[in-house]
């Protein structure tokens, strides 16, 4: 099978949404994350099994007094008789 091809020079014009700015919040307070430093917490547990994929939870927070807040609603929520397998993992960017 032999196959021809050929080409022409043509100019298009192409109008497209280009990200030009990108905005975080801190999920806890709402405020703008302006400075360079932040933590990236992630929540999840695994007492589903293979459904616990579906538990896991992503947040931007902005400081010290957000993440406490965050950690204090994770000691609450995982203060239980029952065993449970709830993970909190922070990073800082």
């Amino acid at each position: 099978m032999s196959v021809k091809k050929e080409y022409e020079t043509k100019t298009h014009i192409i109008t497209e949404k280009v990200l030009v700015k990108e905005t975080t919040y801190c999920d806890v307070c709402k405020r703008e994350i302006t400075a360079n430093s932040f933590w990236k917490l992630t929540t999840h547990h695994n007492d589903w099994g293979n459904d616990s994929i579906e538990s896991y939870e992503y947040f931007d927070i902005c400081s010290a007094d957000c993440l406490r807040e965050k950690f204090n609603e994770y000691v609450k929520d995982s203060d239980s008789k029952y065993p449970n397998t709830m993970c909190f993992d922070v990073e800082r960017y």
